[in-house]
């Protein structure tokens, strides 16, 4: 069979069918799509209370209702979401959107200015603090070792920080998304928020050599969790309903995933509250750069494009050399 050639064996609305369902599934990541028809729908609302059209493409409406966000003391990073959803929703009906239009801008370098763009960041989950969540829950399968989201987590944690993944691309990873090797596993995601189209190279994670260091292998974890929930094909990380049995066709989803982030650091003595399902990706960052990793290293891991985007994910801050005690010998 010739492979350049175009084979015809479908007919148009076949075709159009499988061309819409492309557009869904590969257009942007599932859950951004979710959240700009959530966000959308709050614009709408706002357009019907005041008797404007929601699509006429009114800066001055869409800075007024920037500006109502802002009365209303929603953080920046907020305000800025609910703006990407009209853009968003413009772009699929075809309405040319220019979002640095002068009325927008301005309104957006106001709200910097009355709200403060500074984010509180989480803290970083890095390895030393993992070991000691896997030490509980190693502790909870030698007392009950029939509780299967023990397994689940302890794998969970394990990928959601050696593999820097976002929690977004963990709930939606699947069987067939990893290959194995005799030393580590290879984890080839199908999109993420960076790669749309699914051209990373994936993801390396390996096993743990050194005797001290191997109940807590993220490897091995991955493993026993894969046999214990003799999962062979699809979600690897699916919900246990209170009875202890896996749902099969119930991917477990990103904000679980932060539940159970704040849940084992709890276990372990944490402060859940300072912790969240970026503190995985975080704690990489972190840990790596605490060891002299170089940017580059780190991005060949996260997948991050840019430097300053690796250096927001460093919880070094405080660690800063001390300028005074340096100087005034106090």
């Amino acid at each position: 069979m010739n492979a350049n050639k175009h084979i015809i064996d479908s007919t148009y609305n076949e075709l159009k069918k499988s061309s819409e369902a492309d557009d869904d599934n590969y257009s942007k990541a599932k859950n951004t799509i979710i959240a700009y028809n959530k966000d959308f729908k709050d614009f709408v609302k706002f357009c019907k209370v005041y008797n404007k059209d929601p699509y006429a493409k009114d800066y001055e409406c869409i800075k007024i209702y920037l500006h109502s966000l802002g009365r209303s003391n929603l953080k920046i990073s907020t305000i800025n979401r609910r703006l990407a959803s009209i853009a968003h929703m413009y772009s699929e009906k075809n309405i040319e959107f220019n979002r640095s239009h002068y009325l927008i801008t301005r309104e957006i370098k106001n709200l910097k200015k009355k709200l403060g763009s500074s984010v509180t960041q989480k803290e970083a989950l890095e390895p030393e603090q993992l070991d000691l969540i896997v030490n509980v829950i190693n502790k909870k399968i030698k007392k009950n070792p029939n509780i299967l989201n023990n397994y689940r987590d302890k794998a969970l944690l394990s990928l959601l920080l050696y593999g820097g993944f976002r929690r977004s691309e963990l709930s939606t990873l699947n069987i067939e998304n990893v290959t194995k090797r005799n030393d580590y596993i290879l984890i080839k995601l199908d999109k993420s928020k960076a790669d749309q189209e699914g051209k990373n190279p994936g993801t390396a994670i390996y096993k743990n050599t050194q005797k001290e260091y191997i109940p807590y292998c993220p490897v091995r974890s991955y493993y026993n969790w894969i046999e214990i929930a003799k999962i062979k094909n699809g979600r690897i990380f699916r919900h246990i309903d209170i009875t202890n049995k896996i749902l099969p066709h119930n991917s477990i989803s990103d904000k679980a995933i932060a539940l159970i982030v704040k849940k084992r650091t709890k276990d372990a003595g944490f402060d859940p509250a300072l912790f969240s399902g970026h503190s995985g990706r975080a704690g990489i960052v972190t840990a790596l750069k605490r060891r002299g990793a170089s940017n580059e290293e780190i991005k060949k891991i996260t997948k991050q494009k840019s430097d300053s985007v690796v250096d927001s994910y460093d919880r070094r801050v405080e660690e800063t050399e001390n300028t005074l005690a340096k100087y005034l010998k106090r």
